[in-house]
């Protein structure tokens, strides 16, 4: 019973941790618990149910769930859009650290392709996902003309 109770308390010091990460909101609503997420998305207080629309009659397995959703697609934010900028042969991606003092604005990729001319070219946004995303518009954009 000890043992059980000390996974408990350490799978919940787990979750709160992730919550304060994440910024995640955990409501109890007539057909079950909800987690939000109050910045992860444009939209404020967007609702995460990580298996479909499943509610979860507890909380602690609803922000487990809602956690290992939000990293794999985080992962999915950064890994792919990273791996298409990459794509072509001699291209080269360059993330910088997240100190403005040595390296410039917070969040930024220097990127280094055929249609870059070859030259290092920066993109920012608020996060890496956003600084992609930026990358791969300028792309779209340059291959079309």
């Amino acid at each position: 019973m000890m043992a059980e109770q000390q996974d408990y308390s350490i799978r919940c010091e787990r979750a709160i941790g992730a919550m304060e990460r994440w910024g995640l909101e955990v409501r109890l609503n007539h057909d079950g618990w909800c987690i939000l997420q109050k910045s992860y998305t444009e939209r404020a207080g967007a609702a995460i149910y990580p298996n479909g629309d499943h509610r979860y009659e507890e909380p602690l397995p609803a922000i487990e769930a809602a956690v290992e959703w939000l990293e794999r697609e985080r992962l999915l934010l950064i890994v792919e859009p990273l791996n298409r900028l990459r794509f072509n042969e001699g291209a080269s991606v360059l993330i910088p650290c997240d100190n403005r003092k040595v390296f410039g604005p917070q969040n930024s990729i220097k990127v280094i392709d055929e249609w870059t001319g070859w030259k290092s070219q920066e993109f920012t946004g608020n996060t890496l996902a956003e600084a992609l995303a930026a990358a791969e518009s300028a792309k779209k954009e340059q291959e079309a003309n």
